[in-house]
């Protein structure tokens, strides 16, 4: 998965001569925006899925388990059909491979202010991580496990619209500020979330949460293209990618284990103070770039 991430990526940076603005990273970040929000809501959708939702007091594994059979199947289908199409897109035939001008032993990872980057990266995507379990176990709270699938996509549909309205324009702000700005508005409205309130209310708020996602996703591929040589980008993605697949795993893993004692809103919460320390952390360790 990081490799498909850091390709995915990397693709629309390498072997163009104009420059590298947020229209290019916006087509990436809104395209899995657009992908976030079909999945859930197509697997919410699914008759085992909503089936379960019937149940009185169901278990984590009765929850889980009726809809895998139709998700995985989707999964695999979606899948070679992707990678077909990928084999065909115009963009892997003008890949091209860059020249190392002055090879180093750590890459990308030697240069300055890409390390802290990194962990600003590792510290959001925690926040997904725990996002995602927490709007589950709030689903799963109102015993309507389908409802989870739902308030994810409306989240995704937020995102990709704040994905298209932000790459639509050009920015006169630095690249740093914005970050940082952008992850504290991703907190404030996780933080929001965290307050308990009725389904219809949540998803209002989870909209209006998601519509910086893709922003943060935008703004992160773009520091991470400026931040490297070319001849770093492909590994300068593959960096960043597993960093953000590593805390979306840390963030789910954290986020059951808080539920094993808490409700959903101490794991939504968890999230808001992740986006927020990121946002610290970014106007801290990147300042000046």
């Amino acid at each position: 998965m990081t490799w498909i991430e850091a390709i995915e990526v990397g693709k629309y940076h390498r072997g163009r001569d104009e420059p590298d603005g947020p229209g290019h990273h916006a087509a990436d970040a809104t395209s899995r925006s657009a992908k976030i929000a079909v999945c859930p809501m197509r697997a919410g959708s699914t008759p085992s899925a909503s089936s379960s939702a019937s149940r009185n007091a169901p278990s984590s594994a009765s929850l889980i388990a009726p809809a895998c059979s139709s998700a995985d199947t989707i999964a695999a289908a979606c899948g070679s059909a992707g990678a077909l199409l990928f084999l065909r897109s115009s963009a892997l035939r003008a890949w091209k491979v860059e020249e190392r001008s002055a090879p180093r032993l750590l890459g990308p990872l030697g240069e300055p202010g890409f390390l802290p980057l990194i962990g600003v990266v590792l510290l959001f995507s925690m926040a997904f991580g725990l996002l995602e379990i927490g709007v589950t176990a709030y689903a799963t709270e109102r015993a309507s496990p389908a409802l989870a699938g739902l308030l994810l996509g409306l989240m995704s549909v937020g995102s990709a619209l704040g994905g298209l309205a932000y790459g639509s324009r050009s920015w006169r702000f630095r690249l740093v500020p914005q970050f940082s700005v952008l992850l504290a508005l991703m907190g404030t409205g996780l933080a929001l979330l965290s307050i308990p309130s009725a389904p219809l209310a949540f998803a209002a708020l989870g909209f209006f949460a998601g519509v910086v996602m893709a922003p943060v996703l935008i703004v992160q591929s773009m520091l991470v293209t400026k931040s490297v040589r070319p001849e770093h980008t492909a590994e300068a993605f593959t960096w960043s990618a597993s960093a953000l697949l590593a805390g979306v795993g840390i963030g789910l893993g954290g986020g059951g284990l808080m539920l094993e004692i808490c409700r959903s809103n101490a794991a939504l919460a968890a999230a808001a103070a992740s986006a927020l320390l990121a946002a610290l952390v970014a106007a801290v360790a990147l300042k000046g770039r």
